[in-house]
């Protein structure tokens, strides 16, 4: 009996390991150069999204996809290949803040950033989705993240195979993260979608799903401001963060970004097909 259960124990210990070894700290520093219609928090955004590519890069290497295009033309036939890179990993969480950096060129400003945080290596195929930020017109094909304050968000998505979502809104000077679906009123954690359907989110009139749609307006108060809208997926139906409420059920539930960065960080380490796709949204008082 005893023998078996030292078996039973080294088992354990061997297959450890195996988990804790997909999480690793990783660091990265990228030198964005804006052009001139990019405003200093637009630059920034920019600057830690290539930092954060840069450090997954360099951790677990990247893929590069190559396409081979052949054009016809009367003297001969002219061959193109394109190369698309992508990186091997996911970023789970931002230890500490970024390194910000900035100074002036000739021609402009440019911002450097060096970030440090916890990365997993992707192992399996993630789910193809196809995902859009539609301002003002819900059945528009085009994405459109420039707003004016008083603009209309909507979010149209397709995914590939069936699953769960979530979306949040982070409000980088209010520091508030704020619970956009499910809905306010809707008691479920996560909304369900089917797989190859195209479901337009935040519309009254083309909502499909069981809960009363809620149509969002942004707004800014400075002249240019940077939202980021997350857009949580997963295979598995996962839970909520604890939300703050105040008043009556129709209220829109929030939490702060250090909570909300928590609870993410927890759900990326239980659930390996969760994804989460960012949106940066720029708002304008003119």
């Amino acid at each position: 009996m005893q023998k078996h259960i030292y078996i039973l124990f080294f088992l354990l210990c061997l297959s450890l390991p195996a988990t804790a070894k997909t999480i690793k700290t990783v660091e990265g520093t990228y030198t964005f150069y804006a052009p001139s219609t990019m405003s200093m928090q637009q630059a920034e955004q920019e600057a830690i999204r290539r930092a954060q590519i840069n450090a997954l890069a360099s951790a677990f290497g990247r893929i590069i996809v190559e396409n081979t295009t052949s054009i016809q033309t009367e003297q001969d036939e002219l061959f193109y290949q394109e190369g698309n890179s992508h990186v091997k990993g996911e970023w789970i969480e931002t230890i500490g803040e970024p390194k910000i950096e900035r100074g002036f060129y000739e021609n402009g400003f440019y911002v450097t950033c060096t970030i440090k945080g916890k990365a997993r290596e992707i192992v399996s195929a993630k789910t193809d989705i196809d995902i859009k930020v539609l301002c003002n017109h819900p059945d528009a094909d085009f994405e459109h993240t420039e707003f004016k304050s008083g603009d209309r968000l909507y979010v149209s998505i397709k995914a590939a195979e069936n699953g769960y979502i979530t979306i949040y809104l982070y409000d980088k000077k209010a520091d508030i993260v704020s619970c956009l679906l499910p809905y306010p009123w809707d008691n479920n954690s996560v909304n369900a979608i089917k797989r190859d359907k195209k479901y337009v989110l935040f519309s009254k009139s083309l909502n499909e799903l069981p809960a009363k749609a809620v149509e969002y307006v942004m707004n800014c108060t400075d002249d240019m401001e940077v939202n980021t809208l997350y857009v949580l997926f997963s295979r598995k139906e996962f839970s909520k963060p604890t939300l703050n409420v105040t008043g009556n059920k129709r209220t829109i539930g929030n939490l702060s970004y250090t909570q909300f960065q928590r609870w993410l960080t927890k759900c990326q380490s239980e659930n390996e097909t969760l994804q989460i796709i960012k949106k940066n949204i720029n708002i304008s008082t003119e």
